[in-house]
């Protein structure tokens, strides 16, 4: 079974510390807090010659992939890489049933803040896959079945509206 994992890409070199990693300076900040997997691998890579390396546990793309689209904008020559473990087990999810057993959850929070925020918001993971950021939010979503969940007990929207934009 293939190892899962979620990349990020980012315009200026990211600064990881344990699961909270800053991923840009200047005008603003943004903090990433990644809560699931709870045993995430948080590797940085990229830079000069390894903008566009393949992936790491992929054989066959051992070099960097430059070509002439990947000096056009938008250029993102680093990424985080996040990877899980092992699917559910280390996921504080439960016991994995087999129609689960091949799924690994990801849960990140973005935290916006000016450059003068020097530390990120409190951060807490409620299992199985929910969130409160400090004392303002309560964020819970299904570990299994249905895309569903609520913020601060109200039901998240299960459709996108696009009718009035697009008339």
């Amino acid at each position: 079974m293939r190892r899962a994992e979620h990349t990020l890409h980012w315009l200026s070199l990211p600064e990881a510390d344990g699961d909270k990693t800053v991923l840009s300076q200047g005008r603003s900040w943004m903090f990433l807090h990644t809560l699931l997997p709870q045993e995430a691998e948080i590797v940085l890579r990229g830079g000069p010659d390894q903008e566009a390396w393949g992936h790491p546990l992929e054989p066959t793309a051992q070099y960097n992939h430059l070509t002439d689209r990947r000096l056009r904008p938008p250029i993102c020559p680093w990424r985080i890489e996040v990877g899980a473990g092992t699917p559910n087990a280390k996921q504080g999810v439960g016991d994995p049933d087999p129609s689960t057993a091949a799924r690994s959850l990801f849960l990140h929070v973005f935290e916006i803040a000016d450059e003068q925020v020097q530390q990120p918001t409190s951060v807490q993971l409620v299992p199985p896959a929910g969130v409160n950021i400090a004392d303002r939010w309560q964020v819970r979503f299904h570990a299994t079945g249905e895309l569903t969940g609520t913020v601060n007990g109200r039901p998240l929207a299960t459709t996108v509206r696009i009718e009035s934009q697009y008339p």
